[in-house]
């Protein structure tokens, strides 16, 4: 049993993310353009919303020296800076995701649509409501 702890132990201590960060960077970036859609779907982006927007910063902050992210997340926080995200500021940010995923390079089509479908749901549900003009968006 001993052996079996240690295995897991090991296991837990990550060191295999090395192995796998371009394919957990990819479904990042699915995710938050997922979450700008579904924030953006009302047209009506709400403090949640743009709080849900921080968060994802503040989760992905750890990687800021890595490259895209050093563009990314201050692409965010600029944007969002006086509590509000304009269309232009929002469409930065979706076009900096478009060209940063690699489309189908590490999942299918079928995963990357339901990552990005997860993001949509989260942004949707960020401020805790849901009004008809979401549900027709989605």
């Amino acid at each position: 049993m001993r052996n079996q702890e240690k295995v897991i132990e090991a296991y837990d201590s990550k060191d295999y993310r090395q192995y796998t960060f371009k394919s957990e960077f990819d479904k990042i970036i699915q995710t938050l353009e997922g979450i700008l859609i579904g924030i953006s779907i009302d047209n009506d982006i709400n403090p949640q919303e743009l709080a849900e927007l921080q968060n994802w910063c503040r989760l992905h902050k750890k990687y800021i020296d890595k490259y895209p992210f050093k563009e990314i997340i201050p692409a965010i926080e600029n944007s969002i800076r006086d509590n509000t995200i304009t269309d232009d500021g929002k469409e930065d940010i979706l076009w900096l995701c478009n060209n940063f995923k690699c489309d189908g390079m590490y999942y299918d089509i079928v995963t990357l649509d339901i990552q990005k479908l997860h993001g949509i749901l989260h942004g949707i549900l960020a401020d805790n409501q849901i009004d008809d003009n979401e549900i027709y968006g989605l």
